[in-house]
């Protein structure tokens, strides 16, 4: 029995993504002769990018989204950009594949620092479309007995973010709030490291830098550095707080401890944004560094978005 992913793969999807990006026309059956000249099953690809919105289908028109179109001119021979376009937008919960991810993503648990899935025979033929499409994405890979699957680092700031929008067991609360402290205790012995060689000229400085957060989490910052350059002879210090981001918005958390210490220290205090690769890697040849960050990013709601996810609620006159 054929089940909804099984004549659907990457390699069809980028394929008819990259014929539509380079293409003069929108004849859709052009669009299909190309197509089929160099991948099967045009019509299957059709029908899931329509799904995903990426694409439309009018009068015999094949049209990419503008915001698609937009994002495939810089990123159609980058396969990490485009894969996770493609896992954001099936596991947005208002596709039409929603149920059906839904249905074989809950089958993975927790079980030791992984989240696995063990089917059985019967199972992993029944699966075997979604789960290879999902192997292609780098959102699911074998485990270690190629009998199990697991969920892989790559990209597992995305599956994250489902987690927070599904019901979760407070075993799987647990390994995601873990995962995201690895994740940030990483980036901060990167920025350690950059720290180091950034003051590599001023060794007795270099030997000074301070991991803060290792000992004391409430100090509103991760790490004590300093300038590269000397005022009046003496060292300055920068109070560095590190946040592990998506390259692709830079969305980070900041606490009001963190917020009210950056007012305090002023132009001493610097947000260094650091994207991460997957696999607990990072970017740092795109590390952003933020001097005395309040009004650049607090205040600059014009290219910053705020979103409140907590209240302090009490009773007054109590």
């Amino acid at each position: 029995m054929k089940n909804t992913f099984d004549n659907i793969s990457y390699k069809q999807v980028k394929t008819l993504l990259k014929i539509l990006i380079s293409s003069k026309g929108n004849d859709l059956e052009f669009i299909q002769r190309a197509f089929e000249e160099k991948a099967q099953y045009f019509e299957n690809t059709q029908i899931f990018l329509e799904d995903l919105d990426l694409i439309s289908v009018k009068s015999g028109e094949i049209n990419l989204d503008r915001k698609t179109q937009k994002f495939l001119w810089t990123n159609i021979s980058d396969d990490n950009s485009l894969k996770r376009l493609l896992l954001k937008r099936l596991l947005d919960l208002r596709n039409v594949y929603s149920t059906e991810i839904l249905i074989y993503l809950k089958k993975f648990e927790v079980s030791g620092e992984n989240i696995v899935y063990k089917p059985t025979s019967k199972n992993r033929i029944k699966d075997s479309g979604i789960r290879n499409l999902f192997i292609e994405l780098e959102l699911v890979q074998f485990g270690q007995n190629r009998k199990t699957y697991r969920i892989s680092d790559n990209f597992f700031s995305i599956f994250s973010t489902y987690l927070q929008n599904q019901k979760m067991s407070p075993k799987e609360l647990q390994h995601n709030l873990r995962k995201k402290q690895e994740i940030g205790d990483l980036a901060e012995k990167e920025i350690i490291k950059y720290e180091k060689k950034r003051l590599s000229h001023l060794p007795e400085l270099s030997k000074k830098i301070v991991h803060v957060s290792l000992n004391d989490v409430t100090a509103g910052f991760d790490i004590i550095s300093f300038d590269s350059e000397l005022f009046e002879g003496d060292p300055v210090m920068r109070y560095i707080e590190v946040k592990a981001v998506s390259k692709y918005d830079m969305h980070f958390y900041w606490s009001r401890n963190e917020i009210e210490t950056a007012k305090e220290y002023s132009k001493r205090y610097f947000l260094y944004l650091l994207p991460v690769m997957g696999g607990n890697l990072f970017d740092i040849n795109n590390l952003m560094i933020i001097k005395n960050p309040i009004n650049p990013v607090f205040n600059n709601t014009s290219i910053w978005g705020l979103q409140e996810e907590q209240y302090k609620v009490f009773r007054r006159n109590y």
